[in-house]
């Protein structure tokens, strides 16, 4: 056997090897006493897996002792969380373990206090638990790049930013802004941006999602302002069902905060500019100072101008809050909406809006070069809501009039009275027509067709058949002959509506609901119900074949009219139009009285 041979720095007969008094005393391994320190079992599973999953674990720590205080539930940045940051630190400095080692190495990064960080560094210095990489040099944390997903039929954008980690691996964090000014999701991908997109692309559901390469400075610009909205606001069903989303939200607000703040810091892409984080009303003069406000008025103060600034800033307001980004569901929000509930805009205005944004789509499309398809399509998406934005405009007005009214009422301004003259006058025809009118009985008379077209005489005539059948013990000789008026005018103006092959009960039903409703003869006190009358024609809604029947004789139809409308005293009978004259005369003494008053309170005027 081998001879063991002496190490040299070790001398024959050393102290240190003959006696045990000369070995450095061995004291038992003691474990700091951590039952009070909150969260530990936490933080220690979160290190064993990743170090992401520590940097989650501590912003949900961050939450629970914001929870705590009062009125700071939603904070992300500035004194309230610095507040919950310095008392985490109180329950960790004098814990020496790995765990709150980590804890604090993100407080330090997280906290906005200067002299809190200066607190942390001091303690982890003298600290010798190794720590994962990406929590040991996290404040190295760096954002790469941003870029915007849209699908094309999809509602809102994902900001996505790719994120170099002090791990050296490239993950993912994504914000979702709605088009309806709601934050709808939040997520973060252990992938870079390439492969991110990828996925996204070889997924026949995303395929089609438009990737935009955006300057950090506009993705912190809208970022920032979707973690505000929600911070006023409720979270979405998807959020509020996620017990991680807490943590994920300060983690975004975290990094959010590390991107430039100003388009100087960076260089922009060839398909980018300073339009996408201006004031509205640069943009606005941007654009009318484009070729695609060419055939649109540019006075800065004309009706086109406040068109654009509403739809700008409608677009700076919502969703995502980019004036420049557009889609089908952005779109509808504007037109169906938001411009309905501005007040103070009248119908000529309203009526212009679809033109110019026609001409802002295109602009915004020339400024991010979407392309001439997505454009096509967006401008067919106006097409396609143009008749209903316009019916919902006619509304909007009317009841904004309406609610003006009201107010006004019983102030002694007139402006109830003048409305009841100009509403009297169009259920007649004209001011002259109101001016003229008289209580002549309707005489008794057959169906009119020498107007109608031979083709569909015949059918005129079953339906003029069913109408008397239904009506005459409750209209009367008058309602009867008011029926049979209508109905002739009705066939004479659209000779469409009976060739269709439509049901001529129907149809029927419809005439006398209007001759009815239109002369007090039916839904009044005192008189049938409108639905007992429809019954006898085994229908149950007529408003859609009446209203196609009003724009044949020349009326626009209005659901907010309380009676429709038929423009003719041929069709009212005497009881109808003694009742409009009554309310002429009283409505025109007390407009007369109020003028007399106002001139008396304003002699000068």
């Amino acid at each position: 056997m081998a001879k063991r041979r002496r190490p040299k720095h070790v001398r024959r007969g050393d102290a240190r090897l003959r006696h045990p008094r000369h070995h450095a005393p061995s004291t038992p391994r003691t474990h700091p006493d951590t039952s009070d320190v909150p969260f530990i079992p936490e933080l220690r599973l979160a290190l064993r897996r990743d170090g992401i999953d520590v940097l989650l674990q501590v912003c949900l720590m961050i939450e629970t002792a914001l929870a705590s205080q009062p009125g700071t539930p939603e904070a992300t940045v500035g004194e309230d969380v610095d507040a919950a940051l310095a008392a985490l630190t109180d329950s960790f400095v004098e814990v020496d373990i790995a765990e709150t080692t980590a804890a604090l190495h993100v407080i330090a990064a997280f906290t906005s206090d200067e002299s809190l960080r200066e607190r942390i560094d001091a303690v982890v210095r003298g600290r010798r638990q190794p720590m994962p990489a990406l929590i040991g040099d996290l404040e190295s944390t760096r954002v790469r790049r941003a870029v915007t997903l849209n699908l094309s039929d999809g509602d809102g954008t994902d900001y996505v930013i790719e994120v170099d980690w002090p791990d050296g691996v490239r993950r993912c964090a994504a914000l979702t802004l709605s088009g309806d000014s709601g934050m709808v999701d939040a997520y973060l991908a252990t992938m870079g941006l390439d492969e991110f997109v990828s996925t996204i692309r070889n997924n026949p559901r995303t395929a089609a999602t438009v990737v935009t390469p955006v300057p950090l400075s506009r993705a912190r610009r809208f970022m920032s302002a979707g973690l505000r909205h929600l911070a006023l606001s409720e979270p979405a069903p998807t959020l509020a069902d996620n017990p991680l989303w807490p943590a994920v939200r300060h983690l975004l607000a975290w990094l959010t905060a590390r991107l430039p703040a100003n388009l100087e810091a960076e260089s922009l892409s060839d398909t980018e500019s300073l339009d996408a984080t201006a004031d509205p009303r640069d943009l606005v003069e941007a654009f009318l100072s484009s070729p695609q406000a060419e055939d649109l008025s540019r006075e800065p103060d004309g009706r086109d101008a406040q068109i654009a600034a509403d739809i700008f800033r409608f677009a700076t307001d919502t969703g995502d809050h980019d004036p420049l980004r557009w889609n089908a569901k952005r779109i509808e929000n504007l037109l169906v909406d938001w411009m309905h509930e501005q007040p103070d805009r009248d119908l000529a205005y309203r009526e212009r809006v679809p033109h110019v944004l026609r001409q802002v789509i295109t602009y915004c499309g020339e400024r991010l070069d979407t392309g001439p398809a997505e454009r096509t399509r967006l401008l067919g998406t106006i097409a396609e809501l143009e008749p209903v934005y316009g019916k919902l405009a006619e509304t909007t007005v009317k009841l904004h009039e309406n609610q003006r009214i009201i107010e006004s009422f019983g102030t002694g301004d007139g402006l109830f009275e003048a409305y009841v003259l100009r509403s009297l006058a169009t259920s007649v025809g004209g001011e002259d027509v109101l001016d003229a009118l008289d209580t002549t009985a309707l005489p008794e008379e057959p169906l009119d067709l020498d107007a109608v077209s031979a083709d569909i005489r015949d059918d005129v005539q079953r339906i003029a058949g069913l109408v008397d059948a239904a009506v005459l013990d409750d209209f009367g000789i008058e309602g009867r002959t008011a029926c049979r008026r209508l109905l002739s005018a009705v066939a004479a103006g659209d000779p469409a509506i009976f060739r269709r092959g439509s049901n001529e009960r129907t149809t029927a039903a419809a005439i006398a609901w209007l001759a009815g409703r239109a002369n007090r003869l039916i839904g009044e006190p005192h008189t049938p119900p409108a639905a007992e009358i429809l019954r006898r024609f085994s229908v149950k809604d007529v408003r859609q074949r009446a209203e196609t029947m009003q724009r044949a004789i020349g009326v626009k139809a209005s659901r907010t009219d309380t009676r429709p409308v038929l423009a003719d005293p041929r069709f009212l009978v005497a009881s109808q139009r003694r009742a409009i004259i009554d309310e002429r005369d009283r409505y025109r003494r007390a407009l007369a009285a109020s003028e007399r008053a106002n001139a008396d309170e304003d002699p000068e005027g």
